[in-house]
This record gives structure tokens, sequence and C-alpha cells, in this order.
């Protein structure tokens, strides 16, 4: 959405949501306002991502923003953490960025998730992805963690009821989150048009036989 439209958007809405708009546009420099700077997208994608860890270990926050952030050889070097909420073991949520829980993205609620698709998409992260002997990718996740990635699903479809929700590995060659996502959500009757069914790597397939599952997980 422009800055044109925000504005004219305002026309159109109750007092209360006017408000909020008016509030967050105006956080904005007068340049952006001027050049109609394209700042906020509509929400497409919620990625689901795993830590690529072991079975059981705990990972806290602070370790996954060293990772991404410490400068090479330390870390990826990011400018941003790569997720926008961590689940940790305990089912914990710990979210890296503040979201205004609409469906836009704003400026700063993008991460560094997923090349090509950040400025659309909010990033969805679960502690684990490999089995202990760290030789095969596996879905890890605990009861808890998955009760809270529910929780959050039916959070964001809340307020983005047409975003779809997708795994890693059906944006890029790598077997993060650890399952195929698509698989999950309709076992768990996620409705079929938030479900993202694009496979372009096959994993649909690898995830279906686990007995080819006998790679690392690289993140």
């Amino acid at each position: 959405m422009t800055f044109l439209n925000c504005w004219l958007s305002l026309l159109r809405w109750d007092s209360f949501q006017c408000l909020i708009r008016l509030r967050r546009l105006l956080r904005y420099p007068l340049i952006l306002l001027v050049f109609d700077f394209h700042a906020m997208a509509l929400l497409q994608y919620l990625v689901i991502h795993c830590t690529a860890t072991p079975a059981g270990r705990w990972v806290s926050p602070q370790q996954v923003s060293d990772w991404h952030t410490l400068s090479k050889p330390y870390g990826n070097g990011w400018k941003k953490v790569g997720y926008s909420d961590l689940i940790l073991l305990d089912g914990t949520r710990h979210s890296f960025v503040k979201h205004d829980q609409d469906a836009e993205i704003d400026p700063w609620e993008i991460t560094n998730g997923v090349a090509g698709i950040n400025a659309i998409s909010r990033h969805l992260c679960y502690v684990g992805g490999l089995e202990a002997s760290r030789q095969k990718p596996e879905d890890t996740r605990t009861p808890e963690q998955l009760q809270t990635m529910l929780e959050i699903i039916s959070e964001v479809l809340s307020y983005a009821p047409k975003v779809k929700i997708v795994g890693h590995n059906q944006f890029a060659a790598k077997g993060c989150p650890s399952f195929f996502a698509p698989f999950w959500l309709e076992k768990m009757k996620v409705p079929e048009c938030n479900i993202e069914w694009q496979d372009p790597y096959g994993y649909a397939k690898f995830f279906g036989n686990p007995w080819k599952r006998n790679l690392l997980v690289k993140k």
C-alpha cells in the first residue's frame, strides 16, 4: 500500500483505525511522503523455520541473534535476525521484532528469513530440526512447541486472513524446517486457502520417504 493510498484510506475507516494509521504515517520522514514510497506491504507469507540444532539441545534467543548478526566468521553478518519469532523447547515464545498485528509489514517488522520475500513475510522458527546425532533433518518439535506454533498461526490468521503458510524448504533447496509444512497444516485442519502447496525442490517426496533424509539441514 502506498502512502497516498494510506492517506486516502483514512476517509474510509472508523475514527479508531484512523488514529492508528495517522500515528504510523507520521513516523516517516517527509521525503518518503513526497515520493509516495512503498514503505508498507501486505503480509503474504508466514514462513516456518527451524534452528537446525539437535533434538533436545537448548538454544536461547541470544544465541540465535549472535549466529545471525555477529560479523563473519562468528556469525552471518546480517543486520537483523532472520526470524520474527522463536519458539523455545519449552514452548516459550520470543519475539525479535515488535509486531503491529495487522495485515501489513512495516519496515521495522522485516527480518532476514528468506531472500526475495522478506518484505512481505513474517518468519516463525522453532528450536530443533535435527536428530540427536546431527546426521539428518527431523521434526523435533515438542508438544509445547507445537501448541505455541498453532497459537501463533491462529493469531496471524486472525488479522491477516489471506496469508499463506509455508515452510522455508518451499522457497529454498534446504531441509528447514525439517518437515513438509503443507502436510502438517492440513492435518491440523488449517484452512486450505491458507496453505501454500508449491514444492519446487521436491521436499514433499523427500520427507514422505524417511530413508532419504540422510543430509544435514543447512541454515
